[in-house]
C-alpha cells in the first residue's frame, strides 16, 4: 500500500494553499487516479489514504468527500468532508454554484404557473392531463401520436 501512497501524492503540487492534482482528470475537472483496479475521482483516495475508508451511505450516492476550498482538483486532507448526497447539494447552493431551475419543488412551481404549452395550447379543461410528472396538453400528445404513427407506417 506504501507504494501505491507515494505514486499518489507524486502527482499532487503541494506548493499552494490547495494542493492541487497534476495527474490526469475526468470530463467534469476532477482529478482521476486508478486505485485497487478502479479509476476514481483523486479526492475520495486522499480521503482513504488519510482518514481510512468511506463508510457507506444509504441512497444511490452514499457518502460523497466534499471540498471545503470547492477546488475540484484539490486534494489537501485539510479542506476535504465526509457529508451525503444532500449535504453536497447544500454545500453547493451556499457557495453560489446552485442552478435555480434545477430541483423538483422549484420545476413543480415554474411548471403550475404556465398556462399554455410549449406550442401555445392552453393547460386546461378538455386539453389538460395529469401525470406523474406533472401536467400535459392532449392536443400536442395527438400530435404526436399522428407524428409517430406516420414515421412507422409501413
Amino acid at each position: 500500500m506504501k507504494t501505491v501512497e507515494v505514486y499518489f501524492w507524486h502527482f499532487v503540487d503541494m506548493s499552494g494553499d490547495c494542493w492541487m492534482w497534476t495527474g490526469c482528470r475526468n470530463y467534469q475537472g476532477y482529478g482521476y487516479f486508478r486505485f485497487e483496479g478502479k479509476m476514481r475521482r483523486a479526492h475520495r483516495i486522499a480521503w482513504i489514504l488519510t482518514n481510512g475508508p468511506i463508510p457507506h451511505g444509504e441512497g444511490f450516492h452514499g457518502i460523497c468527500v466534499l471540498h471545503r476550498c470547492d477546488n475540484r482538483l484539490c486534494v489537501k486532507p485539510d479542506h476535504l468532508f465526509l457529508g451525503t448526497n444532500h449535504d453536497n447539494v447544500i454545500d453547493m447552493w451556499k457557495k453560489g454554484r446552485g442552478n435555480p431551475w434545477v430541483g423538483i419543488a422549484v420545476n413543480a412551481a415554474l411548471m403550475k404557473s404556465r398556462t399554455h404549452c410549449k406550442r401555445g395550447h392552453p393547460y386546461a379543461g378538455s386539453n389538460l392531463y395529469l401525470t406523474s410528472h406533472g401536467r400535459g396538453c392532449k392536443a400536442c400528445l395527438r400530435l404526436k401520436q399522428y407524428e409517430y404513427v406516420d414515421r412507422h407506417a409501413a
